[in-house]
């Protein structure tokens, strides 16, 4: 057994067994039940954790624009399947070792990483869904690049085919002292990534210096 790099001593194979299983269905206790993803417990948890070990990472907010209109014409059960899909583009692409991937519900995920570069790897995850996405719609509607449906209203309106959009926000210990001031800053972040062209939108503190993400 070590700690912090050095060692401790031993442990028997029976309590690291005990360990291992208690752990497993923690997590299992915790899971979205459509993707199998950590939930909302474990994703406060890995915030939190991160934020204690006072390093600079990237907590990323994904949402898919005009999810609604998609599933109301073309069905639940397709609606989950593009869910299932994003979901394996996500642990595709954020498969490092600082990275670590959660569902938080619906057509919500977030991602927590600590490799450079985020925006182009949130540019990937993009491209992937674009492409995955756009093959669901019948011929029509990849021709008219859109569709129509009810809005909230009951309204017959056309809407777009369904994106995806990036918030991101660098986080780091002295800027987000707990996990729901970040997760309310990466929200703010999402719903700026909606409304902006490329669907990213990067918040950085000031005391994170651009040069290191």
């Amino acid at each position: 057994m070590t700690r912090n790099g050095r060692y401790m001593g031993l442990g028997s194979t029976r309590s690291l067994l005990r360990m291992m299983t208690w752990r497993w269905v923690e997590q299992a206790k915790h899971a979205n039940p459509l993707s199998q993803l950590p939930g909302n417990v474990l994703i406060q948890q890995e915030a939190m954790r991160r934020l204690q070990k006072n390093e600079v990472f990237a907590c990323i907010y994904f949402d898919i624009d005009h999810f609604k209109p998609f599933n109301d014409v073309m069905g639940y059960g397709e609606g989950d399947e593009v869910i299932l899909s994003l979901a394996r583009q996500l642990c595709a692409v954020f498969d490092g070792d600082t990275d670590w991937v959660g569902h938080i519900g619906g057509d919500d995920f977030v991602v927590y990483s600590g490799k450079l570069e985020p925006q182009k790897r949130c540019e990937q995850v993009q491209n992937l869904f674009k492409s995955e996405a756009l093959s669901r719609y019948p011929a029509a509607m990849r021709k008219a690049r859109s569709m129509t449906a009810e809005d909230r209203d009951g309204q017959l309106k056309r809407f777009p085919l369904v994106a995806l959009s990036a918030g991101i926000v660098i986080a780091e210990s002295r800027s987000f002292g707990s996990a729901a001031d970040l997760a309310a800053n990466a929200a703010d972040a999402k719903a700026k990534a909606k409304k902006s062209a490329g669907g990213i939108h990067i918040v950085r503190s000031e005391r994170v210096a651009e040069a290191e993400f």
